[in-house]
């Protein structure tokens, strides 16, 4: 994969995107792009973003593209993800009211003896 192949966006429109963080690849040198650097099987991006309070869901889509080794080059590549703002974290300096999760108290297991007829 081609790191200039990357392209994202979010939706709502309200959602901001930062700029993507990529990890250093593997530079080579492409007969039609000159240097570029790649990726093989798997990269993580980092994509930081802001979204307004309220809004519970973003959806990312995003494309790449790569060649093979032997010249041919592979169509892009689209994909969406919904993205549940419930999991992320607060970025630095922010605040937001939320609730600490409770725990479930442990409950011990009745005692039903009391409640046997005598004769069982």
């Amino acid at each position: 994969m081609y790191r200039d192949k990357f392209r994202f966006a979010l939706a709502p429109a309200e959602v901001k995107a930062g700029t993507p963080q990529f990890p250093a690849g593997k530079v080579k040198k492409d007969e039609f792009f000159g240097d570029v650097e790649t990726y093989r099987k798997q990269v993580v991006i980092r994509l930081p973003f802001t979204a307004p309070a309220g809004l519970d869901t973003v959806t990312l889509k995003a494309s790449s593209q790569g060649c093979a080794d032997i010249g041919v080059c592979y169509p892009p590549n689209p994909q969406t993800l919904q993205v549940p703002l419930a999991a992320m974290s607060i970025a630095p300096g922010t605040t937001q009211a939320r609730a600490k999760p409770r725990r479930p108290k442990r409950r011990r297991p009745k005692d039903e003896s009391s409640q046997l007829s005598p004769g069982c």
